[in-house]
């Protein structure tokens, strides 16, 4: 993909072209970031951008505190699956000692299809309370 190419999905500004699924929790931008506040529940979606891709490069930068949580992709929410829980692949964003950042989760699916125990030396890529950075490709099934 050729930088001519890259769509922004995040103008910085507002959520416009965002809708949010599943959770209470509260999605703002400040200082030009989407910030989420959780609350307490396990399952928070950021909200879904409202465009459907084939393939995709999906680059962003994140920092958090101390909750578990990740970036959706190649996801939906049906009302005949789970009554609309969001469901498909989720990059792991993981504070914990277990440092599984980076892996591939199946949310209400499958479960883990790539956690870090298969790639060890990138348990240490993560920064908490830092700003990471992530790049995602999604090409072909």
């Amino acid at each position: 993909v050729s930088a001519q190419n890259w769509e922004p999905l995040f103008n910085g500004k507002n959520l416009n072209g965002w809708k949010k699924l599943n959770g209470k929790a509260e999605y703002k931008v400040v200082d030009g970031a989407i910030v989420g506040v959780s609350k307490n529940e396990h399952s928070q979606y950021v909200p879904s951008y409202q465009e459907d891709f084939g393939d995709f490069i999906l680059e962003f930068d994140f920092k958090i505190d101390e909750a578990e949580l990740g970036v959706q992709l190649r996801s939906e929410s049906k009302k005949d699956y789970q009554n609309g829980r969001v469901h498909g692949y989720q990059f792991e964003i993981d504070p914990s000692e277990r440092a599984w950042s980076g892996g591939i989760y199946d949310e209400a699916r499958r479960n883990w299809l790539y956690p870090l125990t298969q790639n060890p030396s990138a348990k240490s890529a993560f920064k908490n309370n830092q700003w990471n950075k992530a790049r995602i490709e999604a090409i072909g099934n």
